[in-house]
């Protein structure tokens, strides 16, 4: 019987460590997040669509100036009065028939519209693939800041846990206290109190890292259930270099190397040139053409005359007078100059012809189109234009703003950094004196509420500080690293 439990004892920990080890959680690195969050992201995808689409449009833009070939056949009866294609004469029967036909053109000249058409698709080709930078940019931000705050939610309960095992330990200590008579026990039920409002505090903490895992994971695409962990790397703020650059030479540095002001200005070039092509339709259009034809009838195919009708002479009696002279009459004799009919291949062969032309189309007026779509190209150029400095406005904003914020978070957290280690001091003060009995409960508990706060913000502060430097970095083209 002993045997068996031990046995069904060991099944037991055998399967609940192969489940601990199937659910143990993957480890992202920033690099690996981002990477992933970039190669899976949906809005990415079709970035990257919008540059094959673009790339296809310059294709054909380009393929518009090789000339262009068509093949025509048909086949069929005619019932009726028709035109006999051998004769060109009216007929009233049933004609079978058949043709074929190759022509090709080629454009000579058109005001310059197809050149400035490629022109503009080459633009726009990399005006996509720029936007595709700054969309994968754009992710990149996004899957740093979360992972930052799982970070900073990862550190918020390490301080929560400090916080609830040094007020754990002040209840032990009480409760041996007021065993022993020394304390009174609404000391312990304080204590016990302040206990559950730190539990309370670390249930907060855990919550929000849960969320900020979420969050992560959905910008990774991950499913919810997954589990997963991030790298905590040591992010000393004291490494960090300090601004040595003004916000407007970090805008300056940002619009040359960004792919969303290359994107903007790309898109305005683009417009420039759709102007151009459009008023190209204002100007003549010189083409070259040709063609290649035949054709087949079934009456070429009945008895049919042919070639110069024969003179012929015919006697038809002898003079009253003279039996020896005979009366004869002179004429063209058509039945002695029929053959059979022509053949399939002997009509398309005799039926063959080609024509060569050069052709020249004059614009005079059809219904202003050529006026009102340089108009609306002129208005499509504005609204480029107008987004290009759209971009740029809020490029700069946004430095501005990042800049700010680290000047700003980086004296906060100095400040906090100070805070803390005044708040420390006085607490390990407080806490000496409050063992002695020389304080009450309340200031104990106010410094030990004033030493969580004075952490949290200090953690918040340096997580702060150190996510709008990289932002600050980033915008100058360095990659997002927690190095």
């Amino acid at each position: 019987m002993n045997n068996r439990k031990k046995y069904l004892g060991a099944l037991a920990g055998l399967l609940l460590s192969f489940g601990a080890t199937a659910q143990e959680a993957e480890v992202w690195s920033l690099e690996e997040a981002i990477q992933h969050a970039v190669s899976n992201n949906l809005t990415v995808e079709q970035a990257r669509l919008d540059v094959q689409q673009s790339e296809i449009n310059l294709n054909q833009a380009r393929h518009n100036q090789l000339p262009t070939f068509n093949a025509n056949t048909q086949a069929g009866f005619n019932w009726g009065r028709s035109i006999d294609p051998t004769t060109n004469d009216f007929v009233n029967t049933e004609i079978k028939f058949a043709s074929g036909s190759v022509s090709g053109n080629l454009l000579l000249f058109n005001g310059f519209s197809l050149r400035n058409n490629i022109k503009s698709n080459e633009a726009n080709v990399l005006a996509s693939q720029a936007q595709l930078k700054a969309i994968s940019n754009n992710i990149t931000l996004s899957v740093a800041n979360q992972y930052l705050n799982v970070l900073f939610a990862k550190e918020q309960i390490r301080i929560a846990e400090s916080q609830l095992e040094t007020t754990s330990e002040q209840v032990d200590r009480t409760r041996r206290l007021v065993d022993a008579g020394v304390l009174p026990a609404s000391n312990l039920l304080e204590f016990q109190a302040q206990l559950a409002s730190n539990r309370r505090d670390l249930i907060q903490a855990e919550n929000s890292l849960a969320i900020a895992k979420l969050n992560l994971k959905q910008l990774l695409r991950l499913p919810a259930e997954e589990e997963i962990e991030v790298e905590s790397p040591d992010l000393d703020v004291a490494t960090l270099d300090v601004l040595e650059q003004s916000s407007d030479e970090i805008y300056q540095n940002a619009e040359q190397v960004l792919p969303q002001i290359e994107s903007a200005d790309k898109s305005v070039e683009s417009s420039e040139y759709s102007v151009e092509s459009a008023r190209g339709e204002y100007y003549p259009t010189l083409s070259l053409g040709g063609s290649l034809r035949t054709n087949y009838s079934s009456l070429g195919e009945s008895r049919t005359l042919i070639g110069d009708p024969i003179m012929v002479v015919d006697t038809v009696g002898y003079l009253a007078s003279d039996q020896s002279e005979l009366v004869v009459i002179e004429g063209l004799d058509f039945e002695r100059n029929i053959e059979s009919g022509i053949g399939v291949w002997q009509q398309f062969d005799e039926n063959f012809s080609q024509s060569a032309f050069i052709s020249l189309n004059i614009p005079i007026l059809n219904g202003f189109r050529t006026r009102n779509n340089v108009q609306r190209a002129s208005i499509n150029q504005r609204r480029a234009e107008l987004q290009a400095l759209q971009v740029r406005q809020d490029l700069r904003q946004s430095i501005e703003t990042a800049y700010t914020d680290v000047v700003t978070s980086s004296e906060s957290f100095e400040a906090s950094q100070q805070q803390v280690e005044s708040l420390e001091e006085a607490f390990r003060a407080t806490e000496k004196q409050y063992n002695v009995g020389a304080l009450n409960f309340v200031d104990y508990q106010l410094a030990s509420n004033n030493l969580f706060r004075a952490r949290s913000e200090l953690l918040r502060a340096r997580f702060e500080y150190i996510f709008k430097k990289k932002i600050l970095e980033f915008y100058q083209g360095q990659p997002i690293t927690l190095d």
